[in-house]
């Protein structure tokens, strides 16, 4: 738990990069998530934001916490909140625990929890990006 590998996070990167993306943090990392760059930050959150850097990438935000809630709606609530039309705009969920999820739409992707975000994932989303 809280581990990084190097390789995933530079597979990650390069999906990133490759669609201009951004990262909003969904999964329970972003309980250690304050701002961008905060010192606020957990010493997890910012080990992982220095490997971003490295690539150029900031994380930008973190959806909200709702007790008793799937991360689905959760999201869906950050996306009303910012005032995100997801019927005009590209966007991916990324994750590795199907099980926090009521429900799984077309914009959803999940790695294999024991492999990390490889090469294949990164060819995979983009597919599912360009539908």
């Amino acid at each position: 738990m809280y581990s990084l590998d190097e390789d995933c996070v530079r597979s990650f990167c390069s999906f990133v990069t490759q669609v201009n993306g951004q990262i909003i943090l969904t999964s329970s990392w972003r309980s250690g998530f304050v701002d961008t760059l905060s010192k606020e930050n957990t010493p997890q959150i910012k080990t992982l934001e220095n490997m971003l850097l490295v690539h150029g990438i900031k994380i930008m935000d973190k959806t909200p916490y709702l007790p008793g809630r799937k991360r689905d709606k959760e999201i869906e609530r950050f996306l009303y909140l910012k005032e995100f039309d997801a019927m005009h705009e590209d966007y991916i969920i990324i994750d590795d625990d199907k099980d926090e999820f009521g429900v799984v739409g077309k914009k959803n992707y999940f790695t294999d929890p024991a492999q990390g975000f490889c090469k294949l994932d990164v060819k995979q989303c983009l597919k599912l990006c360009r539908r």
